[in-house]
């Protein structure tokens, strides 16, 4: 009676953890061409608690051909493959295979959605004809066939170690004695070529090649291999470097950098002007429109004012704009964390109308602030108001500079005020900014 409970607790705990978990097979899933004896990572998802499971070489239809590895923990969710081997045996090359991912210890499965093709290992080169063209005698080297030649290879170095992703320094001897070009092959420790590149110039030094990350399982060992051959004759040559192997590329470091700089500020301006025409006219006297804006400063708002000089009546508005331009060069291309230009209020002058209140309605707070001449999205990037001379404020200009470091043209910013026709013949809102401090805080990858 007990062990018939046991047995009912233990299939009512299988049932629970194959329904609460997911399995399935992402690769191979079919349409992939794979090479017998390279390595090769088959990969599954899975979610739940771990269990074991086994990976099962099937053909087409799903029928079992063998083992290939067996209690995995689910949760590695990948496993290095030597493509077509199972336990007792090889795979002969096809186009009908599937691979089926199973829990040990519950119905649990998923196979190949379509079939994958296994296709035969490139013979390695039988380098022991070399034999036929030179010998050894008491360690000298002596050449029995004058239409071979040795090529040496000085790098990559025997028991080196190189990294993935990073261009491999090939060095040989370039006075080989053979006309014609190089073919680099990469080949695995028992002498099966990987990749190969031709034609390479025979210049003694190549380094246009950089491994892949795939090379560099734990343990796995290469060479290169150089030949030459001239099409014109027999004479030909090869040289292989000593094994070294390849290590994964070190993880990139995000580094988080600031930029500073103050802006290069100019003021810009449009008048409107109005007289009666007379002579009088010509000697008429104007008030200034303020003071020309100092260093790093620019000059916002508008200047109206009228008069009569004898028989001339007069009428003069100048509207002023601002523009604010940074050297952004050195951050073009880099990803953009934040932006904040600090402004000032360096000076104000206002001037009410004649028969309006105590105030300008005319002045506004408010200062609107525009990417300049670019394909930016329309409207103020934003507004701000300072309203005491020598108060601060630090505006948000982030997208602006993201626009910039995208490669869009960088016009710099343009600071408005929102009126841009006085209705009064005497309105004075003048407002001087200064300051222009921008600091920017972007990502460095190293």
């Amino acid at each position: 009676m007990k062990k018939a409970l046991l047995m009912f607790v233990f299939l009512a705990l299988a049932a629970s953890l194959a329904f609460s978990a997911s399995l399935t097979l992402v690769q191979p899933n079919g349409g992939e061409t794979l090479t017998s004896g390279d390595p090769y990572q088959v990969k599954w998802a899975y979610a739940g608690a771990n269990q074991k499971v086994k990976l099962v070489l099937t053909n087409g239809k799903g029928a079992p051909i063998g083992v290939i590895a067996g209690s995995l923990d689910a949760i590695d969710q990948t496993y290095l493959w030597t493509v077509g081997q199972y336990q007792g045996g090889t795979a002969t090359p096809g186009s009908n295979y599937k691979i089926r991912v199973k829990a040990v210890s519950n119905p649990l499965e998923d196979i190949s959605d379509n079939p994958f093709t296994i296709k035969a290992a490139v013979s390695a080169p039988d380098y022991s004809l070399n034999t036929n063209f030179i010998k050894i005698d008491k360690k000298k080297v002596i050449n029995l066939n004058p239409n071979f030649f040795p090529i040496s290879i000085t790098s990559p170095e025997a028991n080196g170690q190189y990294t993935a992703g990073q261009p491999l320094h090939i060095a040989w001897d370039k006075d080989i004695g053979v006309a014609g070009t190089i073919r680099m092959a990469l080949l695995d420790d028992k002498g099966a070529e990987l990749e190969s590149i031709y034609p390479i110039p025979n210049t003694g030094v190549y380094e246009s090649w950089s491994p892949d990350s795939k090379y560099t399982w734990p343990g796995t060992k290469y060479r290169i291999r150089l030949s030459i051959k001239n099409p014109s004759n027999a004479q030909n040559g090869i040289g292989q470097s000593g094994l070294f192997s390849i290590t994964p590329s070190p993880p990139v470091q995000k580094v988080t950098r600031t930029l500073s700089r103050n802006g290069e500020t100019e003021t810009t301006q449009t008048r409107e002007y109005e007289d009666e025409g007379t002579s009088e006219c010509l000697s008429a006297f104007h008030p200034l429109p303020g003071r020309a804006p100092g260093a790093r400063q620019i000059k916002v708002g508008h200047h109206v004012a009228s008069g009569r000089h004898g028989e001339c009546d007069w009428y003069e508005a100048f509207y002023f704009q601002g523009k604010v331009v940074f050297d952004l060069e050195a951050i073009k291309g880099k990803e953009i964390v934040e932006a904040k230009l600090l402004v000032s209020l360096s000076e104000f002058q206002e001037k009410v109308p004649q028969g309006a209140l105590g105030t300008n309605e005319e002045c506004d707070a408010n200062c609107d602030v525009y990417v300049k001449g670019s394909n930016f999205p329309g409207g103020p990037l934003t507004s701000f108001s300072l309203f005491a001379v020598g108060e601060k404020k630090s505006l948000d200009v982030t997208q602006a500079v993201k626009h910039w470091a995208a490669g869009n043209p960088n016009n710099g910013l343009l600071f408005c005020a929102k009126l841009d026709h006085s209705k009064y013949s005497e309105s004075v809102c003048l407002k001087y900014y200064g300051t222009m401090f921008l600091s920017v805080k972007y990502i460095e990858y190293k």
